[in-house]
């Protein structure tokens, strides 16, 4: 199964600021060196406040945004699954 290439660009902006245990203000990192994919990710991430970001330009996670954002992400492919099971098991009984 293909994964976009812009959720790759969340895990790598994700796992970058875990790696370096940027969870809060002090322990804030900078993200310098980032490719536009993954810019333009963390930009959704930032107005989504699971990233926040610090006057200095450091970046960190807000643990309890990136929670509920990994949630809502679940909860929206099990939805997606659950239907097109839905349309396949109609799909044929009528075929």
């Amino acid at each position: 199964m293909p994964v976009p290439v812009g959720l790759i660009a969340e895990r790598q902006i994700v796992a970058r600021l875990l790696r370096a245990s940027a969870v809060s203000v002090d322990t804030a990192t900078r993200l310098d060196d980032l490719r536009w994919v993954q810019a333009h990710r963390l930009n959704r991430l930032i107005a989504g406040d699971v990233v926040r970001r610090t006057a200095s330009d450091g970046y960190y996670i807000n643990p309890p945004a990136l929670a509920d954002h990994i949630t809502r992400r679940r909860r929206r492919v099990a939805v997606v699954v659950l239907v097109l099971a839905v349309v396949a098991a109609f799909w044929l009984r009528v075929v």
